[in-house]
């Protein structure tokens, strides 16, 4: 007997198929399941920048994508600015950054569109402009640049 089912329904089915196969075949033993490892905590400054990568249809093609910014300064912190590539992209005020209780520090977030860079970094300066984290992000295409070609005259 042949069953015939609805994609959408074969996707939700999957995990659940995955699974039970999974336990025909053995059943794991609690201690020998991975442990998860928890990130490190910042030291002094955390950046995270999400998504790092801007995904063009062809290789010529600028990219215009949403860009968010996280980050997790010292109670200290005053005024960091966030850069693309040296260019002034957002600074916070003591009035922009917040402060919590329950993870102590100074705390600040910054989303909007932007043009992205073939290559390039995101970077988190203190109110000195030390640079104190970046993140690089870049432009990727589906369609690789061709090479160009020399053409060669020999006889």
């Amino acid at each position: 007997m042949q069953i015939k089912l609805f994609p959408p329904l074969l996707y939700l089915l999957a995990p659940w198929l995955f699974i039970h196969s999974a336990q025909a075949q053995s059943i794991v033993p609690i201690s020998n399941v991975p442990t998860i490892v928890q990130p490190e905590p910042c030291a002094a400054f955390c950046l995270t920048v999400t998504p790092t990568v801007c995904v063009t249809a062809e290789a010529n093609q600028r990219c215009q994508q949403p860009l968010r910014i996280e980050w997790q300064g010292l109670p200290t912190t005053q005024n960091p600015c966030a850069y693309i590539n040296n260019e002034l992209l957002y600074c916070w005020t003591e009035q922009t950054i917040s402060y919590s209780t329950e993870q102590p520090g100074s705390h600040g977030e910054w989303e909007g569109i932007i043009t992205w860079p073939e290559e390039g970094t995101v970077s988190l300066t203190d109110e000195s402009g030390t640079i104190v984290a970046e993140v690089p992000l870049s432009t990727q295409s589906l369609k690789p640049r061709r090479a160009v070609q020399r053409w060669s005259s020999s006889k």
